[in-house]
């Protein structure tokens, strides 16, 4: 059941005693760890009745029971608001009952569904009574909206939150080009994902965002870019972490590919400060490999600022553009700092133990592969090697286990363990030059799981990830 407030961060003791009677709002574990901490005399913590609540309630009426603590209390309103119509079967009744108390917000989830005529649902009368007008909203920075109640009148009201900095739209066949791009060009609006949204053209989202100095941009289920030129991706000199998904988690010849100009690979290659580029189903060849790393070598001093790439289903490289790639801009090279690599094998780029071990050789620490053959011997030869997703490696003898999300990208060393096969007949008596070798952590992707995991929910990527971090990040 959705909490309140995390139990491990606390909850105070008289706010923890009146949630006695609302099992909706907090699990009774975390009501025990209150009492235990005001047993102790150690400081409570956290969610202070002093200032604005957190919640996740799973109820209308838990939201009218939030809204009276909240306008009780001598902060007077929420900093964070998730509200649904299918995990916590909210109605607009909630969201009206909760709107009063939204003035300081600074974080909203709204997510709605299709739902038949005879049930309830939030409508988009309730999201635009949460927005208020706007002005009414002056510390809402970040907004995650999703389903058919997200429309065109509730979007306009985005336009007057002067301190907007993420703004997530997906799965709405009521978003028009004309509002997206009014929404859009909010003045502090630095972190943009657009998925599925029936109604936006492709050239309607180049238009939304083609001047913009976004430094986060996802767009999923992309339509086509056949419009979008080099000269527009270009203007995007801001963006460190960039993602043009089409389908991603499911195989190439199934759904097809989008595709890319070769103009258009070559300018997304050479953006100054790129980080993190994630492709899925996108084709690119390896114009975009060679853009990556050609102007980084045509200047000394100058080292690529590139960490990550994921390349997934219909990429169109080649293995060798691939290993060019890594050996010009690996962690272990003069110009590169990168160390995770994330990729489809395919008939032009096949992906074997001989293969794994080059890419690793380079810098790679961090490596996700798709359809690879790649067995567990090959991999104990990688020395340097950290982590390993693997997704359809059919060769790989691995034993069964439970389906496992993607592992973040840099917490993998205390999880690392000794590979057996290359430990055998191995003496260190206490020797620090006869270290053993590790055998890197190993996770399995379900086969509908996707490569890129830098957006998921509660993956601490960068300095730009706060989805699902909300209360560790505001």
């Amino acid at each position: 059941m959705p909490s309140l407030v995390e139990p491990k961060y606390g909850v105070p003791l008289d706010l923890a005693l009146s949630f006695l009677s609302w099992r909706d709002l907090v699990p009774a574990s975390t009501v025990c760890t209150a009492l235990l901490t005001a047993e102790s005399g150690r400081p409570l913590c956290c969610c202070s009745t002093a200032g604005p609540l957190r919640a996740l309630p799973s109820s209308d009426g838990a939201l009218r029971w939030l809204a009276r603590r909240a306008a009780d209390g001598s902060g007077g309103g929420l900093h964070c608001l998730k509200i649904s119509d299918t995990a916590c079967h909210h109605t607009d009744a909630g969201a009206f009952a909760i709107s009063g108390v939204c003035g300081t917000l600074r974080v909203l989830h709204f997510h709605s569904k299709v739902a038949r005529a005879c049930e309830p649902r939030l409508t988009p009368r309730a999201l635009q009574i949460l927005l208020g007008r706007g002005s009414r909203r002056p510390a809402l920075s970040r907004v995650v909206l999703h389903g058919d109640a997200v429309t065109d009148a509730a979007l306009e009201l985005l336009g007057g939150c002067p301190k907007l900095r993420s703004l997530w739209l997906s799965c709405s066949a009521h978003v028009s080009g004309a509002v997206l791009k009014k929404v859009v060009s909010a003045t502090q609006l630095e972190d943009l994902r657009l998925d599925s949204l029936l109604k936006a053209s492709g050239s309607d989202v180049v238009d939304a965002i083609a001047t913009k100095p976004l430094r986060c941009l996802l767009v999923s289920d992309a339509p086509q870019f056949a419009l979008l030129s080099g000269l527009e991706v270009s203007r995007w000199q801001a963006v460190r972490r960039l993602g043009i998904l089409f389908e991603a988690g499911c195989p190439a010849a199934m759904v097809g590919c989008r595709s890319l100009e070769a103009e258009t690979a070559t300018a997304v290659g050479a953006l100054p400060v790129l980080e993190a580029l994630a492709l899925a189903n996108v084709h690119v060849g390896d114009v975009l490999l060679q853009s990556l790393w050609q102007g980084r070598l045509q200047v000394a001093a100058l080292r690529s600022n590139l960490r990550s790439l994921s390349l997934e289903g219909a990429h169109g490289a080649t293995l060798q553009g691939v290993l060019n790639l890594v050996r010009a801009l690996g962690q272990d090279s003069r110009h590169g700092n990168m160390d995770e690599l994330q990729l489809t094998a395919s008939q032009a780029c096949p992906i074997d133990d001989d293969a794994l071990q080059k890419i690793v050789s380079c810098g790679i620490r961090f490596l996700t592969l798709e359809g690879a053959n790649i067995s567990k011997p090959g991999i104990c030869r990688c020395a340097g090697l950290q982590a390993l997703r693997s997704k359809s490696c059919a060769h790989l003898d691995l034993p069964p286990k439970p389906r496992l999300g993607p592992a973040a990208g840099r917490r993998f060393e205390a999880g690392r363990r000794s590979c057996p096969s290359r430990n055998k007949g191995t003496k260190t008596h206490g020797s620090t030059s006869d270290v053993s070798p590790v055998f890197p952590d190993v996770r399995l992707l379900g086969p509908d799981q996707q490569l890129c995991y830098w957006w998921n929910k509660g993956y601490k990527y960068d300095d730009l990830s706060w989805y699902g971090l909300e209360h560790l990040t505001e």
